[in-house]
């Protein structure tokens, strides 16, 4: 029992004094992800169309969720692909 609570600690303590050293890089792909994945949940929750202007273009949700067209987007050499139908997101 002791072994496995100092082995705890010992993992805590290596967590703590690696997160400081990472970085998130490409931050900005992820909060154009969140901020999708929130109006494509607001179209579904109220059941209406939510037309969301996101910058550079304007995208379309239906109320269930789905994309009115599909379209590759660009983020610091990053693809988002939007893709129709279920209106799903893919990372390239």
């Amino acid at each position: 029992m002791l072994e496995v609570c100092i082995a705890i600690v010992v993992i805590a303590v290596m967590t703590i004094l690696y997160l400081p050293c990472t970085e998130v890089r490409d931050f900005q792909i992820y909060l154009f992800g969140d901020a999708y994945l929130e109006q494509q949940s607001a179209a579904i929750c109220q059941r209406k169309s939510i037309s969301w202007d996101s910058g550079n273009i304007i995208i379309g949700f239906n109320e269930k969720g789905n994309i009115h067209q599909a379209m590759t987007y660009n983020i610091d050499d990053h693809e988002i692909v939007l893709e129709l139908g279920g209106g799903r997101l893919v990372y390239k």
